[in-house]
């Protein structure tokens, strides 16, 4: 069998990247719509929503749902079809591009807020359990989503662009993408999701030894499910990690084309890996907690009673005019005026 030529190897490298592209953001993609679905059906049950992390939760399902739709769905057409809108359309590039870092930023935020109240409303001092209320909640979510509109969302829309010399929708200035590539990528992609739920998950695990008994069911259901999903953030962020800390330290060095397509097959998967962070919530609670089993096992059967037909027989029909009647005579004579029976016995 002749061995590939190395024009050969680099189309067939950059075939299965594309092929898994395709196929992995198809997966998540649906795995993701039925993780926030799921989540958004489960945390607004009253058992669930009371808690301030459903706040966080659920505003997360929905940032998982716009990413799913603006970044895996279009990765799974580029994938399909090998066409990539982003450099075609300069519109495309910047909503994407924006919306990515500012909704994935959002999400991670929203991880970050969780686990914070998560460690309050476990502690000892009453003075720093007050600092968990829904009340609180909205107001962190909405000052979150409004500094990194403002930080992040607008400053990326103008950055973005399609550029012919690259061939790829980055940015217009080498500054703004050396401060990216070397900072706000490693730090916001790769640092703060390792190292702050791994803090948080440390101090809720501490308070949870000492206040076992004093925290509720409810609580201590969601602070299990939440410290095993610090754990799989850190893990699913690692190698996402590790290929930007890598990409910063070599942006400046030549490459030939074998390099870059084998570069461009291990982005891939670890950009289809870290989209783990979009689909996860759902079944990370659903294997963690029996309380979400058992609310999702009432749902089911909930739906199954409602929309099940049962059928009709002569004795059933029989039997509910029977009842028709009943009820009828009963009002009947019910509604007869007090005075009017009064006088009748008179």
């Amino acid at each position: 069998m002749a061995s590939l030529s190395s024009a050969e190897y680099v189309k067939l490298l950059i075939s299965i990247s594309n092929n898994i592209d395709l196929y992995m953001s198809i997966t998540f993609f649906v795995f993701g719509l039925v993780n926030a679905v799921m989540v958004i059906l489960i945390f607004t049950r009253p058992a669930f929503y009371k808690s301030p992390s459903s706040i966080y939760i659920l505003t997360r399902a929905i940032c998982d749902i716009i990413l799913l739709h603006i970044v895996t769905f279009s990765r799974a057409y580029t994938g399909g079809t090998g066409i990539n809108a982003t450099l075609t359309n300069e519109i495309w590039c910047k909503i994407r591009a924006s919306s990515f870092n500012l909704f994935t930023c959002f999400s991670f935020g929203c991880i970050y807020l969780n686990g914070f109240d998560q460690w309050v409303s476990t502690a000892r001092s009453v003075q720093r359990r007050q600092w968990s209320s829904k009340k609180l909640a909205y107001v962190a979510v909405l000052i979150l989503l409004i500094v990194l509109f403002g930080l992040i969302g607008i400053p990326m829309f103008i950055i973005y662009s399609p550029t012919a010399t690259s061939s790829a929708c980055t940015f217009k200035t080498t500054a703004f993408a050396d401060y990216y590539n070397f900072f706000f990528a490693p730090m916001v992609f790769c640092a703060l999701p390792i190292v702050i739920p791994v803090i948080f998950g440390i101090l809720t695990y501490r308070n949870i030894r000492l206040l076992t008994n004093r925290v509720h069911r409810i609580e201590q259901q969601l602070t299990k499910m939440l410290l095993l999903h610090f754990i799989i953030t850190s893990v699913v962020s690692i190698p996402y990690a590790i290929f930007t800390f890598y990409n910063a330290a070599t942006l400046r060095m030549q490459k030939d084309s074998l390099r870059l397509a084998q570069e461009y097959l291990y982005s891939t998967i670890t950009r289809n890996f870290f989209q783990v962070h979009y689909a996860d919530t759902f079944y990370i609670f659903f294997i963690s907690s029996s309380e979400i089993r058992e609310t999702l096992k009432k749902n089911l059967l909930q739906m199954i009673c409602r929309t099940r037909i049962v059928p009709v027989t002569a004795e059933m029909i029989v039997h509910r005019r029977q009842q028709v009647v009943g009820t009828t005579t009963q009002r009947s004579v019910q509604s007869i005026p007090v005075v009017y029976l009064t006088k009748s016995y008179v």
